[in-house]
């Protein structure tokens, strides 16, 4: 039985890989002397975490809404979008957050209201209903579904105006694989 290999040519340089089996030569198993190519790594989803507080929220190129931006790499498929809030925002307008990019402002959340008061556990929030969060929709790029940033983006959190208090985590969920189209072979 030869089992489909795991994806992998070279070490990508923004590529996080695991080895999911122990590698041994052929030779281990056979008398031909060959090696065995597969050495058992294949690239892993992971999440992107950003620290964000009220201090991080700037003017936006017009001046409102007030953002706080997240740089996100190259050649990331983000899957899903998730909130935790530590400190609840007060101030602004921080009872309509969104999240979203260049393409839909709104994508990954719509009017999340982080004003919710914390105790000794943190909020979650997932807005299923946002366009880019919605698991139920086939992926159009710059519309619906899971998100490729080929060349990179940016993901922006924004409110109509500036809180004054507020801490939060933004998580995106994502495959980040930078191999070359059709590499693998």
């Amino acid at each position: 039985m030869t089992a489909v290999p795991f994806a992998r040519k070279s070490a990508a340089p923004d590529t996080t890989y695991m080895t999911f089996r122990q590698t041994f030569g052929q030779r281990e198993y056979t008398v031909d002397g060959v090696d065995d190519k597969d050495n058992g790594k294949s690239p892993v989803s992971r999440w992107l975490t950003y620290a964000i507080d009220y201090s991080d929220f700037v003017s936006s190129a017009t001046g409102t809404p007030v953002e706080a931006t997240c740089i996100i790499p190259r050649g990331t498929l983000i899957l899903e979008c998730l909130v935790r809030l530590d400190t609840a925002f007060a101030g602004g307008t921080s009872n309509a957050v969104d999240v979203g990019d260049a393409n839909d402002a709104d994508g990954w959340a719509v009017n999340l209201d982080l004003t919710t008061a914390t105790t000794t556990t943190p909020i979650w929030f997932r807005d299923a209903d946002a366009a880019y969060n919605n698991k139920a929709t086939d992926i159009t790029q710059g519309t619906a579904g899971a998100q490729f940033y080929e060349n990179g983006g940016v993901v922006r959190v924004t409110m109509a105006s500036f809180p004054t208090a507020g801490e939060m985590l933004l998580f995106l969920h994502t495959i980040s694989y930078h191999e070359d189209q059709s590499k693998e072979w």
